[in-house]
């Protein structure tokens, strides 16, 4: 759900409640909750995700991401 609000056009000014409501529910409360219940596991807030709220969700340098090219089939076109 991350992924939504930072690359497929979530992000705009009539949606922001949903994003703040979002975020204190995923990266705060239910981060604290589940710590609280199981401090033995990690909390992960979405998939993909940063793990730093809205920064590149997807993204390679942190976190965990989803390369759609292998399903899409973006990846043949470069295959020779």
């Amino acid at each position: 759900m991350e992924w939504g609000w930072c690359d497929w056009g979530w992000k705009r000014p009539e949606l922001q409640d949903m994003q703040d409501a979002y975020d204190r529910f995923f990266h705060h409360t239910l981060r604290e909750w589940c710590t609280a219940e199981d401090p033995d596991h990690s909390y992960w807030p979405s998939s993909p995700s940063s793990d730093t709220p809205f920064e590149s969700p997807s993204g390679q340098k942190q976190g965990d991401a989803h390369y759609w090219d292998v399903c899409t089939g973006a990846s043949r076109s470069r295959l020779p």
